[in-house]
């Protein structure tokens, strides 16, 4: 199996002391070296940056072959050589949560899974406590779309309300149920996502 890994899903999971479940799911993972750039940056945190300058075996960096094709200026350049590489080498699955990435994936028909999908993936194998596992994502300054959340959430288990955390913008996003979808009050979400 071929995964591609962009630097947001890497960072968080670092963050949350989950990343080794990414081994235990995918085996081995490629990443370009714009994103080990990014994880590298002074202002990423600390623990980020010491992981990412003494990667796990089981992470290979690797650059893209061919030049970058063209993308949306939206797109930083750890997303287009992500994408780029997970076309080139046919990944199964882009790791990415950028919204701007997950369209553009989709648009060049690359299956994609954010950090909340493999937590919930994870989850569902053994290999974490969900519980756990987002209470440490909402300690962080983790950033999920209402579709994304919503998405990825409904995938975990679909009697579940996805857990609350800010968009991109700001704003708290919490999927509404099927019952709740006419009425503008969002339902309550279950104990262990409060």
């Amino acid at each position: 199996m071929i995964v591609v890994a962009d630097a947001s899903p890497l960072r968080y999971l670092v963050l949350i002391a989950e990343v080794e479940i990414l081994p235990g799911l995918y085996g081995r993972l490629l990443t370009p070296p714009a994103v080990v750039k990014e994880l590298s940056h002074p202002r990423t945190p600390e623990v980020v940056r010491r992981w990412i300058a003494a990667p796990p075996d089981w992470l290979h960096i690797r650059a893209p072959l061919g030049p970058l094709p063209e993308f949306p200026a939206t797109l930083g350049v750890g997303e287009r050589e992500a994408i780029a590489l997970a076309e080139e080498t046919r990944a199964e699955v882009l790791l990415v949560d950028d919204g701007a990435g997950r369209r553009e994936a989709k648009r060049r028909r690359l299956a994609t899974r954010g950090t909340l999908g493999i937590l919930g993936l994870a989850a569902r194998h053994g290999l974490t406590d969900l519980q756990t596992a987002i209470s440490g994502l909402r300690a962080t300054n983790f950033r999920a779309s209402d579709e994304q959340g919503c998405r990825e959430e409904q995938e975990l288990n679909p009697s579940l309300q996805a857990p609350r955390f800010p968009d991109s913008r700001g704003a708290a996003g919490v999927r509404k149920s099927a019952d709740a979808a006419n009425t503008s009050v969002a339902p309550r979400p279950p104990a262990w996502f409060r």
